[in-house]
């Protein structure tokens, strides 16, 4: 177990073994932006507001930077959305030591 302001070092295994199963998530994701520029329908909805969040852990590291990307769509959603006042208000500070 891991004690409070102590970091598990990455399991570079794991990490390759979900790789795949990230892309494929992100393909998915990317079709859906694809349709309008947002996730369900044509305007800005709870989906969106979840899936942010996401996509901004997921893009802080390599193997997720990278996913996103490698997409067309999403990565351009991204971008969008993620310079909303909203988003940019809500971003967390770095972690402590970095």
């Amino acid at each position: 177990m891991v004690g409070a302001g102590r970091l598990r070092r990455a399991d570079p295994r794991a990490i390759d073994a979900a790789v795949p199963t990230l892309q494929k998530q992100m393909g998915i994701l990317d079709a859906a932006a694809a349709k309008t520029g947002y996730l369900v329908g044509n305007q800005y909805t709870l989906a969106d507001i979840n899936v942010l969040p996401i996509l901004f852990y997921v893009n802080r590291f390599p193997e997720g930077s990278a996913a996103l990307k490698s997409t067309k769509n999403l990565s351009t959603y991204f971008e969008r959305h993620s310079a909303r006042p909203s988003f940019k208000a809500t971003v967390p500070p770095p972690p402590p030591g970095r």
